[in-house]
């Protein structure tokens, strides 16, 4: 029997159409377990319909013959539909400093390699959230796709797994959320000396808007290096520390160094190995009754051996 010639009646959650002797059914809304649809189509019936027909066979006698003429009649057909409610996805998008939560996109996947895609790409509202409708019951993969801007998408790193596993149940809500780091820069300090000696225990004072950072001062190591990581984006006051040491001279002021995301800034500094050296002078006999002695100091660029 052609399933062309039923009619469906739309409603109770479902609606109907057909092609050839395909049904499509399609949920328009809940569908209770319970609720019985039906399907009609018209079939002809000679009951309670004659038509009489009446002849003679001969002079003495006529007969009389009925032919049943045909009326229509409907046929029903009854059945339930077991179409349980689709599941969803909650997601819930969080930044470190709770900015630029809208314009995150996410795809949700069948499988962990993320190459079949199942809903989305989609995008977070200005609170950072997506509802994600009209899953199927299985197990999903839900991965950040980055930012819809660029630059925006690249101060941040997403922290944890990516993406993550989800499982979907009839008729339920399951919730995921993803939480973005600021992504942040290091500063390295180098410090030489024109000698390439005495490179360790120099200290540093760093500062950014007015404030000395965690830590500061840092001290060089053996090789005169200074390395400060995590560090966020932007612009760092670094000065060198004075030394009482009158056989060195620093270089004065302070340098200013640009930290950006993913990268090291290097701070270069260049100290001078002095020598500090005393001349005495003295008047010859019979200038000066009293002898004077003047002690010069002068610096050069090299410690002396014999001081």
């Amino acid at each position: 029997m052609s399933l062309g010639n039923f009619s469906f009646a739309n409603g109770n959650g479902a609606s109907f159409s057909k092609s050839g002797n395909t049904l499509t059914i399609t949920k328009t809304g809940t569908i209770s377990p319970s609720t019985v649809f039906s399907a009609t189509r018209s079939l002809p019936s000679a009951e309670n319909s004659t038509v009489s027909i009446y002849y003679s066979a001969s002079s003495t006698y006529q007969t009389c013959v009925k032919l049943y003429s045909p009326q229509v009649e409907t046929l029903r057909a009854y059945f339930k539909i077991n179409a349980p409610n689709p599941g969803a996805i909650a997601l819930v998008k969080t930044t470190e400093d709770g900015q630029n939560l809208s314009g995150w996109r996410f795809g949700v996947y069948s499988n962990a390699a993320c190459t079949t895609l199942v809903s989305g790409p989609h995008t977070t509202d200005s609170s950072g959230k997506i509802s994600i409708t009209g899953l199927n019951a299985g197990t999903y993969y839900v991965k950040e796709l980055g930012h819809t801007d660029a630059g925006i998408s690249s101060r941040y790193t997403c922290s944890g797994d990516n993406p993550q596993k989800v499982t979907v149940s009839n008729g339920a809500t399951a919730t995921v959320s993803f939480y973005n780091k600021l992504a942040v820069g290091a500063l390295e300090i180098r410090k030489s000396t024109n000698t390439g000696n005495h490179l360790d225990g120099w200290k540093f004072i760093v500062k950014k808007d007015g404030t000395e950072i965690p830590g500061s001062p840092f001290t060089t190591n053996e090789t005169g290096i200074i390395r400060i990581s995590n560090l966020a984006p932007g612009k760092y006051l670094v000065l060198e520390s004075p030394t009482e040491d009158p056989y060195w001279s620093v270089e004065l002021g302070f340098h200013t160094v640009t930290v950006e995301y993913g990268k090291t800034a290097v701070d270069q500094w260049l100290n001078k190995e002095q020598g500090l050296g005393c001349f005495t002078k003295s008047t010859k006999p019979g200038q000066n009754q009293r002898p004077l002695r003047q002690h010069l100091w002068y610096r050069a660029h090299q410690r002396l051996q014999d001081r």
